[in-house]
Parts: structure tokens; C-alpha cells; sequence
């Protein structure tokens, strides 16, 4: 008896001289049945014990590993070089300087996930499908079943929205939404036009029967107005967005293989002023000098107005030192693959001009007096 006794006191000693179980090497454990485990004896019995804070999701490190950097060899990075610096005169050497510091400032945020609240990105969702009216094209099935899929991982607080034409022209693919488990608000895209910037170059778009520019005029108009994360009809989220949305200022799809980032995946704040600026340039194609229109004249590169390197001369140009960027590759050990299909390229598919056989011209037209 006596020597339980001692050894119930020299236990005691130990836990209470703060070197037992605080420490893994010293723990050793007792299965007493009237006994709580020792972590419980710290919290009252209606308490749970805090989860430890997790600082970033160390399996996703390589993400913010890759830096955003200029490609000169790389076609959307060349044409967007000699973009900025028509427009506002931007050397190489400051882009450069400026990818360096956002590429930084990517990585101290991610470093600290989950302790970082920026202002954030708003918890909604945006998919857009264009299709000519009279000679309409259904969703394919495959990317709706991707559509979906990616709503059943972000947290329930999110909102969704589905942007069309006109819903009563596609009506196996507005079924398929209204019947999935997600609560899916479908729009027709008429809703933003009395605010759309660029809507003379949409109609243009539209009417050419090049969907897929009409769609990233009307994607941006859309996030614009009302903030969240856009994303095309193919890509699939492997994992929740909240906290990366939560943390940062912008979010984009980073195509790593060219050094360029892109529209296929974006999400941002309401009334954004960067994409003011972007916005704005759409809205006035027509009055730029000869001297930016020269830059872009042949139909791949008029693209670039809509497309990646307007996007990064705005970015490198004027974004400020405190922005949080995240550029995301896609992969299956990522936040999201794209199953492209290239519809703007090509042979044509769902209706889509490929942009080869265009000889629209958006830098010479005009709104309409009413717009």
C-alpha cells in the first residue's frame, strides 16, 4: 500500500511540475475507468478544446511556389508588354519588378491562410453560357455534371448564379440546374445591360456569332457588378474556395506552362478598381490613339483587349503594394482543373465562329447613340 501511495505522489509531482504530458516525449498513458484523459480536465465538461490553428495547407504550397513572371517567349506576355507600354508607357523592367513583389506578397499571405482576413472576395458564383438564340446549343452534359460537382464543395453560405441568353431556349440544360441539389438563381444576361461597359463590342461579339468574346465582356461586367468568383462551364473545384477567397484580393486561373493569367477562373471584389479601369478601356476602344490601336491589329490580337494582356498590363500598371493575388494553376493536387473546350478555335462548336474566320474590327466600332 505504501508503495502505491508514493508513486500516486511522485505522478502528481510530475504533471503538476508542467513536464508530463505537455510534452509528447514524457507522456505515458493510464486507463483508469473513472478517469478523463488529461487534455479534458482543462475545459469544463460543456467546452470543446480549441483545434489548433492550421497556417496554410502545406499540400498546396507549390501553388504560391511558381512565380507570376514575364515570359518573353511566351505570345500573350509579348503582346502584352508592347500593349503597356503603348498605353502607359511601361517598361519591362518595372512589370517585372512589380510581378516580383505581388508574386512576395502571394506567398506571406498563403504562409498565414487562415489567420488572414482581407476584405473579402464575396462568397458567390457566377457561370455564364452564350448560345445564339435562334439556333440555340445546349450545355453539354459533361461540363454541367462539372458545374455541379463544384457547388458540393464550397461551404453552404455560398450563392450561386447561371447566366444566359434566354432560358426558354435551352431548356435541357436549365432543367438539369433547377433539378441539382444547388440553389441555382438563373439570370438572362439583359439584366446588366443597362449597366454593361463594352456593350457595343459585346453586341458585336454577339451578333458574329463569337460567343466566347461576347462571354468574357459579359463575365467581367457581371463580376463587376456584383463581386464573387467566375469560373467557365468546365472547370471543376476540388476543394473549398472560403478560405482562399477569404484571404485574398483576386484569385485567377494561372496557366503556368506560359507565365500568363487568365479569365477562365477569376473572382474579385464589387466595383473593383482595377476592373473599372479594364472596363472602361472596353467601353472606348474606338478612341484610342492610332498609335495603342496599331499594337493590335490582326484578329488574334484584338483579342488581347478581353483577353490576358490587357488583363496583365492593368495588374502589373496599378495595382498597389497591399493587393493579395492568387494565381492558381489547375492540376488534380490544385483547387481546380479546366476542361477547356475551345469553342473560340478551330473547328467550330455550340454555334461559335472560330476567330480566324472573323473580320470583325472592335477598335472602329462605335455605341450606339442610345448607349
Amino acid at each position: 500500500m505504501k508503495c502505491i501511495i508514493i508513486f500516486i505522489g511522485v505522478l502528481v509531482s510530475f504533471c503538476s511540475s508542467g513536464k508530463g504530458f505537455d510534452n509528447p516525449a514524457n507522456a505515458f498513458y493510464f486507463h483508469f475507468p473513472t478517469l478523463q484523459p488529461f487534455y479534458l480536465t482543462q475545459t469544463s465538461q460543456n467546452s470543446k478544446p480549441t483545434p489548433p490553428i492550421t497556417s496554410y495547407p502545406k499540400d498546396l504550397e507549390w501553388i504560391v511556389n511558381i512565380p507570376y513572371k514575364i515570359n518573353r517567349y511566351n505570345y500573350d506576355n509579348q503582346l502584352s508588354l508592347e500593349m503597356g507600354k503603348a498605353l502607359y508607357n511601361l517598361s519591362e523592367q518595372e512589370r517585372a519588378q512589380k510581378r516580383a513583389t505581388i508574386s512576395q506578397k502571394t506567398k506571406e499571405v498563403f504562409l498565414n491562410l487562415y489567420n488572414e482576413k482581407a476584405d473579402r472576395i464575396p462568397h458567390i458564383t457566377h457561370r455564364i453560357w452564350i448560345t445564339d438564340t435562334q439556333n440555340p446549343h445546349e450545355a453539354s452534359a459533361e461540363q454541367l455534371s462539372l458545374y455541379l460537382q463544384s457547388l458540393e464543395e464550397l461551404s453552404p453560405d455560398w450563392e450561386h448564379h447561371f447566366w444566359c441568353m434566354n432560358p426558354d431556349s435551352i431548356p435541357q440544360t436549365i432543367h438539369i440546374l433547377k433539378t441539382s441539389k444547388a440553389a441555382i438563381q438563373i439570370h438572362k444576361l439583359e439584366e446588366i445591360y443597362p449597366v454593361m461597359k463594352g456593350k457595343h463590342v459585346f453586341d458585336a461579339y454577339y451578333n458574329d456569332k463569337q460567343f466566347c468574346f461576347a462571354s468574357d465582356i459579359a463575365r467581367q461586367n457581371i463580376v463587376y457588378q456584383m463581386g464573387g468568383v467566375y469560373a467557365d462551364l468546365g472547370t471543376l473545384f476540388l476543394t473549398d474556395l472560403t478560405p482562399f477567397v477569404d484571404a485574398y484580393d483576386y484569385i485567377f486561373w494561372h496557366n503556368i506552362r506560359s507565365a500568363f493569367f487568365d479569365q477562365s477562373f477569376f473572382g474579385y471584389k464589387k466595383q473593383d478598381p482595377l476592373f473599372k479601369k479594364y472596363l472602361e478601356n472596353l467601353d472606348t476602344l474606338y478612341k484610342m490613339p492610332n498609335s495603342v490601336k496599331e499594337v493590335t491589329q490582326t484578329p488574334r490580337k484584338k483579342m488581347g483587349w478581353h483577353t490576358p494582356p490587357h488583363l496583365m498590363v492593368l495588374v502589373d500598371g496599378f495595382s498597389k503594394p497591399e493587393d493579395r493575388f492568387l494565381f492558381v494553376p489547375q492540376g488534380d493536387n490544385s483547387l481546380i482543373t479546366i476542361n477547356h473546350s475551345g469553342s473560340w478555335r478551330g473547328q467550330e462548336r455550340f454555334g461559335n465562329k472560330c476567330v480566324n474566320q472573323s473580320t470583325l474590327d472592335i477598335l472602329s466600332i462605335e455605341p450606339r447613340p442610345n448607349e
